[in-house]
């Protein structure tokens, strides 16, 4: 009789542990923020799709196509600036920034005032956080570190 009541205790004790664990998972990988694809970006307002760049600091350059080359660019406002914690931040992946030019400085580097941005599919994560265990299609909360 004692045998079946302590199988019980730890039954319940196991599943209620499973469920604590599923529960945990699932608040870490909640999605925060959708990665849009190159033909969903909102062309109706004015935007840049930017990089980081390593430097001595985290900087940012506009991604060139085929009738540009590369600008450096200081992002102000809602830019994306707690999201570089887990993901690869060495220009594999690439930030639509939608709001407006306030400033174009000497040697061509621009001043962008950011009220709200996107990533791009796929998101690409540093290879020391095991990148197949995130996903590439949104931001979670493992991807967070606010400022």
């Amino acid at each position: 009789m004692k045998r079946i009541i302590n199988m019980k205790r730890f039954t319940i004790i196991l599943i209620s542990m499973l469920f604590l664990l599923i529960a945990i998972i699932a608040y870490f990988y909640y999605p925060i923020k959708y990665a849009v694809h190159t033909e969903e970006i909102n062309t109706n307002n004015e935007h840049i799709i930017v990089t980081a760049v390593k430097s001595t600091g985290l900087s940012w350059e506009t991604v060139p196509d085929a009738h540009s080359t590369p600008q450096n660019v200081i992002l102000s406002g809602n830019y994306p600036q707690g999201y570089t914690v887990n993901i690869d931040m060495d220009g594999n992946n690439k930030f639509v920034c939608y709001g407006k030019v306030t400033e174009k400085k000497p040697g061509g580097e621009i001043v962008f005032d950011v009220t709200s941005w996107d990533i791009l599919y796929p998101i690409s994560y540093a290879p020391a956080v095991f990148p197949k265990l995130h996903p590439d299609a949104y931001l979670c909360r493992l991807d967070y570190n606010p400022k």
